[in-house]
């Protein structure tokens, strides 16, 4: 009995100076990670942030360009027909949308939602003025018509996505 009191006088000290090394190490390591991935992170940041403002800088020059106003002055054909002018109209709004499609990545998925909406209601809109008037109507009366139209909407979806896309930026950066 006498010895194992006289090894336990001995052992028992160094396992406790090891549990406590070992648990200040395990401390001393798990900060030191955590350290890592916060810098590691921080310079992550430093990359991604300028490609989300670039892409909340395309959303929104998207939403300016097809808006009906804009894109009526933008793409125009003197003297086309309603039916050639709708061609070219539904055209511009869909190629300027899959050109700014990987700018879903980098904003938030409420924004893009309200981006592919606009874009909806744009084509929806086109659709619906070239509906509304005869076979033989010239481009300059769906263009006319198009913007009456446009004068009716009191919210169109363009102008709430670029309010959002502005308000998420302002929040972000």
């Amino acid at each position: 009995m006498e010895q194992v009191l006289e090894i336990l006088k001995y052992v028992l000290p160094s396992v406790v100076t090891l549990l406590t090394a070992w648990y200040l190490v395990k401390g001393f390591l798990e900060n030191d990670q955590k350290k890592r991935l916060l810098e590691l992170r921080m310079k992550q940041g430093e990359l991604v942030q300028p490609v989300r403002l670039q892409a909340y800088e395309r959303c929104l020059l998207l939403m300016e360009r097809i808006s009906l106003n804009n894109l009526l002055v933008r793409a125009s054909l003197p003297g086309s027909s309603a039916h050639g002018l709708h061609a070219l109209l539904v055209g511009t709004v869909r190629q300027e949308f899959d050109h700014n499609l990987s700018q879903q990545l980098y904003i938030s998925q409420e924004a893009w939602e309200l981006v592919r909406s606009a874009k909806e209601e744009v084509l929806k809109q086109l659709n619906m003025a070239l509906s509304q008037l005869p076979e033989e109507a010239s481009g300059q009366q769906l263009a006319e018509l198009i913007l009456e139209n446009s004068l009716k909407l009191k919210h169109p979806l363009t102008g709430q996505a670029i309010a959002l896309l502005k308000k998420e930026v302002a929040k972000q950066f």
